[in-house]
Order: structure tokens, then C-alpha cells, then sequence
């Protein structure tokens, strides 16, 4: 049954996807470069990345081959702001970012100063007020914790160290895996042969008896536990990954499906490799064909998350990977979203529009909401 017709004209928060202020691009040599919001080019394409834009600056890098990249920083108008001069970069994380030079790694802050020097073998980012460190080469090197100021907090013991999330910290000790807090207590006990963080999920994968190879774990049964160490899915599984937007990926005779927190398969055993979901889709093998599906197994289009100046979508694009087109939602710095379908930057098709606190669900034509659905 059809309403009485509304058409809602979209002033600043706009019907159609919103523009970005500067947005990257790729040439035909694979070299990145900026555009403004009208598609005036910035920055001629030069860059081997142009990295997402956090606090004003974007991570670059130059150079004709990986093993000799440069990286810096730009910011949006393009101005190089931190030097290409790093064989190294790490994005900004709490105010500091790790920077490689000379083979050292340090820490630099974003006007580019050097604050805690160039002394370490490995680093990784700072989170909840301490990084990880390494000192020796990689393979018989000992990690430790830094404050903000280069301060060991926690000692040079450990033969691998993650980031603090929530209070603990993923560390591996004499070849065991398990988990500290910041007092650089075991609140996990270091009993499992490989272990994942807990990402954004309040469980995390481990494995028993398996036996770890470069980036790979062969052998050994996994399952998951939660942040007090208890095994909440048992170890059963000949491989995991970790859980992403709510399901993780396992495989039981060289078929794989998906699981959620509680255990139950929700996707069956049937795809022919691991994989992760992404902004609700996932990639898959199936039969030998390659394909996405969404979170009832069911093959799809792969999604992408864009950042806009005034908001963020989710969803199906164009080939542009940035343009809303398919299922999608959108969310606009002021409030206001938008789920539903999307035909070239315009709302059109069914939707939901939640807009100044009022809601209109239903069709969609040219960015207009015409119709309610009954």
C-alpha cells in the first residue's frame, strides 16, 4: 500500500554518496596520485600507495622496486610534511609512528621529530601507552615494552610481542604462546603452540601440537578461547582463522566453512580454502571457481568501506571501488543513515533513511523517497 509521497531534498548531507575533499587514484603504471572532490588532479600520480588519510596525513611511499621503497607522509593538499626517507613506515597510533632507517627503528611524532631514537631492531606500534620492541635479529632476538618516552616497562624477554588490546597482550615465551597485562603478568598461560590476537572478538584462535613455519602452522588441532583463558571451542580443527564481523573460518579434511562465538557451523563444510569476511562478504573457492559469498554462504558481490569527508560508507561499489553501487549503508557525520540499495552514488531502489530522527523505509528513485513498502 502506497503513503502519501514525501521528496526529501538533501542539502549538505546530499542524497548521493558525498565527496571526498582529496581522494587517490591509479594510473596506468600503477602509480598513485590525488584528486580533489571535482576531480582535479593534486598530485600526479607517483606513489607506489597512498595510504587511508588519519590526523591529516597520509603514508607514501616512491621507489622502482619493494626491496628499496622509501616511505613518508603527505598531507591532503599533497605537501610532503614527513620526508621519503624511511626504508620503513608505520601508520600513526596514538601520536607516534615507528620509522626504519639506517636498519635501526625509532619513533617519530607528526611533525617528523625523532622522540624515541633510532636504537631498536624491530618495532611495532604504540597502544594503550606501550609498543613492542626487538632487540637482535629476528630470529633470536628478545622483545620488550616501551612507554612513550623509550622507557622499558616490561622486560627484554620475549620471543614475540603483539600490541596491548584491552589490557593484555598476545607474547610468546621459550616457544609458547599466551597472554600478559601490562604488569607483564601471564593472566593466559604460555601453553599453546601458536595463538591469535583477539581481534575484535572476545575469543581467540590457539593451537596444540602443531608446528610453526614461517607464516604458517602445520599440524596440531585448533580451537578458541576467551580472555579468562577458558576453551570455549574445543580444540577440534585442522585449521582456523580468526573470527571476523562475528564468524571465523575453519577447515576439517581440506574443506572449509564458517562458525560463529558459540561454535555452531553457519556455512557449511563445503569451500576449498581459509578466508576472512570483509564489510560482509568473503572470498571462497568453490569447485575450483573463485567466487564471494555473504554470511549464508551464498554467492555475492564483494563489498569495500569507504571514507568520505562527511561520512563512511559500507557496501557494494562501482569498479571505481569508491562509488555506493549495490547493497550498502551509509553513515553521515552528523547522524543521518542511509541502508539500502545504491545505483551510482544515489540512493535508489529499497532503503532505510534515518534522517533527523525521523524514519522513511521504502522506495528509493534518484536519491527521492517515494514510497513506503506494506
Amino acid at each position: 500500500m502506497k503513503s502519501i509521497y514525501l521528496i526529501l531534498l538533501f542539502i549538505c548531507i546530499g542524497a548521493t554518496a558525498p565527496a571526498q575533499s582529496v581522494k587517490s587514484f591509479k594510473d596506468a603504471t600503477n602509480k598513485y596520485g590525488l584528486k580533489d572532490s571535482k576531480g582535479n588532479v593534486i598530485v600526479s600520480p607517483k606513489y607506489n600507495f597512498i595510504n587511508e588519510f588519519k590526523d591529516g596525513l597520509a603514508r607514501v611511499s616512491i621507489g622502482s622496486s619493494y626491496n628499496n621503497w622509501l616511505y613518508g607522509f603527505i598531507d591532503s593538499t599533497g605537501n610532503e610534511i614527513i620526508p621519503l626517507k624511511y626504508s620503513q613506515a608505520d601508520g600513526f597510533s596514538e601520536g607516534l609512528a615507528y620509522v626504519r632507517l639506517d636498519g635501526k627503528y625509532g619513533f617519530i611524532d607528526q611533525s617528523g621529530e625523532l622522540k624515541i631514537p633510532m636504537i631498536y631492531d624491530g618495532a611495532s606500534y604504540f597502544s594503550q601507552g606501550l609498543a613492542p620492541v626487538r632487540t637482535g635479529d629476528n630470529q633470536t632476538g628478545k622483545w620488550s615494552y616501551i612507554d612513550k618516552t623509550g622507557k622499558t616497562v616490561l622486560p627484554l624477554k620475549y620471543d614475540a610481542a603483539k600490541a596491548f588490546k584491552d589490557g593484555i597482550a598476545l607474547v610468546c615465551i621459550q616457544g609458547k604462546y599466551g597472554f600478559i597485562n601490562k604488569t607483564g603478568k601471564l593472566v593466559i598461560p604460555a601453553e599453546y603452540d601458536y595463538a591469535y590476537e583477539f581481534y575484535n572478538s572476545e575469543l581467540a584462535g590457539v593451537n596444540k601440537g602443531g608446528v610453526k613455519g614461517g607464516w604458517n602452522v602445520q599440524g596440531g588441532k585448533w580451537g578458541f578461547i576467551n580472555k579468562s583463558g577458558k576453551m570455549i571451542i574445543p580444540l577440534q580443527y585442522d585449521y582456523a582463522n580468526a573470527f571476523s564481523e562475528g564468524l571465523a573460518c575453519v577447515m576439517t579434511d581440506k574443506k572449509a566453512g564458517f562458525i560463529d562465538e558459540t561454535g555452531k557451523l553457519v556455512i557449511p563444510m563445503m569451500f576449498e580454502t581459509l578466508s576472512s569476511f570483509q564489510y560482509g562478504t568473503a572470498p571462497a573457492t568453490l569447485n575450483g571457481k573463485s567466487i564471494f559469498i555473504d554470511k549464508t554462504g551464498k554467492e555475492s558481490r564483494p563489498t569495500k568501506r569507504v571514507t568520505f569527508n562527511n561520512g563512511e560508507y559500507i557496501g557494494e561499489t562501482s569498479s571505481d571501488g569508491q562509488t555506493p553501487n549495490g547493497k550498502g549503508k551509509m553513515v553521515w557525520t552528523q547522524g543521518d543513515i542511509y541502508d539500502g540499495e545504491w545505483v551510482n552514488g544515489v540512493m535508489n531502489g529499497k532503503g532505510k533513511l534515518t534522517q533527523n530522527g525521523k524514519v522513511y523505509e521504502g522506495n528509493f528513485v534518484n536519491g527521492k523517497f517515494v514510497d513506503s513498502v506494506k
